[in-house]
């Protein structure tokens, strides 16, 4: 079963954003895709491959 992660940490775990509080701004203004669709919320939970 592979470990899933919460999509503001894991924007943070790859570099993309320099804190979760930054990542979670990205996330509001819809600057962040997930699977071609904008992401709605921080805590959505994402494989992290």
């Amino acid at each position: 079963m592979a470990v899933r992660r919460r999509l503001d940490g894991e924007l943070v775990r790859r570099g993309l954003a320099g804190s979760r509080s930054e990542a979670q701004r990205l996330i509001a203004e819809g600057r962040v895709l997930v699977s071609g669709a904008r992401a709605a919320k921080p805590a959505t939970m994402v494989d992290p491959t």
